[in-house]
């Protein structure tokens, strides 16, 4: 009844709901679930999920629906929990990584980004440019930018071709940091752009330059 009335847009009854079914099963694991949909509607129902966190599956959906709601400082503790908890699996790294950098922590991004990069295999290219783009940014952020710049060649390495404007983007970044902004520019317009959703891309990203740069006039043109 809670998940009909929460698709109905029924937030008063769906809550009642929740809180009923815990009442008369307080081991049903599903109310609690549910209620991660619910929170961001009715932000009382989130202490029915605080009580289940002891289930690691249910504290990745609580972490997800925090980065999900732009909570980015609540999620990030979250997926630091579920990293300790389950340090094997990649993407509790990967999204400690980059939270951190949402965040502006640029030690405990790069920390994480090379933990996770240490879990993928081999053979899985597209992982590892995530990571290394990861890192590249990281670095950045901490005026590493020598190591920055190793860390996109390790990128490009691996790319079959589909992160190659993030690359170019994250290398235009750091020529932007040296005050180089007509080589960052003309980074980002090199890039190729085979249809219109190409070139579309290409000037978003050259858009967003030019407002990293504070050259707003022109990003605006």
């Amino acid at each position: 009844l809670a998940q009909l009335a929460l698709k109905a847009g029924n937030t008063p009854l769906a809550t009642n709901q929740l809180h009923d079914a815990l009442r008369d099963a307080p081991q049903n694991p599903l109310p609690r679930w549910q209620a991660v949909e619910l929170m961001r509607h009715q932000p009382s129902v989130e202490n029915l999920v605080l009580e289940g966190l002891d289930d690691a599956e249910l504290r990745l959906a609580y972490a997800r629906g925090l980065a999900r709601d732009s909570r980015t400082a609540e999620a990030l503790p979250q997926f630091q929990r579920l990293a300790e908890l389950q340090p094997q699996q990649p993407a509790h790294h990967y999204a400690v990584a980059s939270l951190s950098l949402d965040l502006k922590r640029p030690s405990d991004a790069l920390a994480a980004a090379d933990r996770y990069l240490d879990r993928l295999p081999p053979e899985d290219g597209s992982a590892r440019v995530a990571a290394q783009l990861l890192r590249a940014q990281a670095l950045e952020q901490l005026s590493r930018v020598a190591e920055a710049s190793l860390a996109l060649d390790a990128a490009e390495a691996a790319d079959d071709g589909s992160r190659q404007a993030d690359i170019a983007y994250r290398r235009a970044a750091l020529d932007l940091r040296a005050g180089r902004l007509p080589a960052a520019r003309a980074r980002i317009q090199a890039l190729p752009a085979r249809d219109d959703a190409g070139v579309e891309r290409r000037l978003l990203l050259e858009t967003q330059l030019l407002r990293e740069a504070g050259d707003w006039r022109t990003a605006h043109a």
